[in-house]
């Protein structure tokens, strides 16, 4: 595998077990194991080619962009992980509050895409006549609706000019409340069929890796850069979030 093109990528399936193996030929070779995501069909990822001096498009398999999208993630949570261990063994610690603290690290499911670094909490709920969406704000000014499931991202809207806090169903109706900094909160309900999505953020996608480099970057050098855009241009347009830190 090693001595194959960059880019080019093999997988096989064990049925014994229902696991997804692939192996894709970047530097080198990555291995990678999904019981929930495909390799197909692929992706695209940038890299730089020493022979054309140039960065150019390779061939990635999709489990590893979805793995991408979601590092920073999974990387806190195991750094999390390893100082709560450290504070774990702390003899000033009772054994409750070490059983505590152990059952405190524990998750189901983990929804990706949006982004909380800058206000102290982002809202998050159940949607749905069975609970079969979740929603949050996110500090982008937008706010995710994934699929409860199979934490797939089903939409992304617009709910404010720069962060959205707070997002609430209504107990009967098809209808959500979203507030974050702006003066007002929105209402949100179906629209007829062929009714422009003006609000509806095309490339959720993008979005949600935006949000991930985001969340990566360094606080004092977000908020130095919030600060900024905010002072550059004055007041924000209605629908326009702070930007996003590029890579």
């Amino acid at each position: 595998m090693a001595k194959s093109t960059r880019g080019s990528y093999e997988q096989k399936f064990d049925r014994a077990w229902e696991v997804l193996l692939v192996r894709w030929h970047d530097n080198k070779v990555v291995n990678a194991m999904t019981n929930y995501d495909s390799a197909d069909p692929p992706t695209s990822t940038i890299r730089y080619d020493r022979s054309a001096r140039k960065r150019l498009p390779i061939p990635q398999p999709k489990v590893l962009k979805s793995y991408n999208m979601g590092m920073g993630g999974v990387d806190l949570h195991d750094q999390l992980l390893g100082a709560l261990e450290s504070a774990l063994d702390s003899p000033a610690l009772s054994e409750q509050e070490r059983c505590w603290r152990r059952l405190s690290a524990d998750y189901q499911s983990r929804y990706c895409g949006h982004c909380n670094t800058t206000t102290d909490i982002k809202e998050a709920n159940f949607f749905g006549r069975d609970g079969q969406f979740i929603l949050a704000g996110s500090d982008d000014g937008t706010f995710f609706i994934w699929e409860r499931q199979t934490a797939a991202i089903v939409r992304v809207l617009r709910g404010d000019a720069t962060i959205v806090n707070c997002v609430q169903p209504h107990p009967r109706l098809c209808l959500l409340a979203s507030s974050g900094i702006d003066s007002c909160v929105r209402l949100w309900g179906p629209l007829p069929e062929g009714a422009p999505q003006e609000r509806c953020v095309a490339d959720a996608e993008h979005a949600a890796q935006a949000n991930q480099q985001r969340m990566n970057a360094d606080p004092m050098d977000m908020m130095l850069l919030n600060f900024g855009s905010r002072v550059a241009g004055g007041d924000e347009a209605p629908g326009q979030g702070i930007p996003c830190r590029t890579s």
